[in-house]
């Protein structure tokens, strides 16, 4: 399922599906023509998040730059339940993956 950015002359899609087992999917919001919001209920006993994003292959979010990495030990990952993302590209298609830490394993 993917859900289009409201701006029409800026094709950009965000679609959504679930690592986390047991919880929701997380939610996808457009919040420009190249950012979204990634967001996701509270695991408990989760130490850490971790986002990947699918655009034809996995990328994994930087929670400081809010960018992209093309490798795990790239980017750094975050506490919140919520994560902007930046520097994507219109008319892409994107998918995310939540992944939790708990007791230091993923």
């Amino acid at each position: 399922k993917f859900a289009r950015c409201p701006n029409p002359t800026i094709p950009f899609f965000a679609g959504h599906y679930n690592l986390i087992m047991g919880t929701s999917a997380p939610s996808l919001h457009c919040v420009s023509a190249t950012s979204i919001l990634a967001s996701w209920s509270a695991v408990p006993d989760s130490e850490l998040y971790s986002v990947v994003v699918h655009d034809g292959t996995n990328k994994y979010v930087d929670w400081p730059t809010k960018t992209l990495r093309t490798t795990p030990a790239d980017a750094t990952v975050g506490s919140d339940t919520s994560v902007k993302v930046e520097g994507l590209k219109p008319g892409v298609a994107y998918k995310a993956q939540v992944a939790r830490q708990d007791g230091g394993a993923w």
